[in-house]
């Protein structure tokens, strides 16, 4: 879908350009204890079982898409 409206487009089908709000890239304006206050939560989902191991989770996708 993407190529067909590339060539139909020529060129991106979209706009391409740099958004300056910081709701699109939050972690831009955060503090050092905001910071650490989000991977204490990560922690705690780790720990509540709330997580899966990297490898799983690729191998799962390579599975489900024949990767």
């Amino acid at each position: 879908m993407f190529l067909t409206q590339a060539v139909a487009n020529n060129g991106f089908p979209f706009e391409i350009r740099k958004n300056d709000r910081t709701e699109y890239y939050p972690y831009e304006m955060m503090t050092e204890e905001e910071m650490l206050a989000k991977l204490n939560r990560s922690r705690e989902h780790c720990q509540d079982g709330r997580c899966r191991e990297a490898d799983k989770v690729v191998s799962d996708l390579r599975g489900k898409y024949g990767l």
